[in-house]
């Protein structure tokens, strides 16, 4: 069984290992292997990439997204 704090530190990685997620400003927590991205970020594309990643992690159960588009 992988663990919170291994499932975080994976997700964190691969966010900032993907082009379209590198350098967006996002918080990751992992409780009982669902992982919650909390932030704002500049474009839907990036919002769904950062879902997509999460979900690629090994022991992630769920993904909650709470990322929202920056205002203008």
């Amino acid at each position: 069984m992988v663990d919170d704090a291994s499932i975080t530190t994976q997700v964190k990685a691969k966010l900032l290992e993907d082009d379209i997620t590198k350098g967006i400003a996002v918080s990751v927590q992992t409780f009982d292997g669902t992982v919650t991205l909390i932030g704002a970020v500049e474009s839907q594309a990036q919002i769904d990439s950062a879902s997509r990643i999460a979900r690629s992690v090994k022991g992630v159960k769920a993904v909650d997204n709470r990322l929202k588009i920056k205002d203008k």
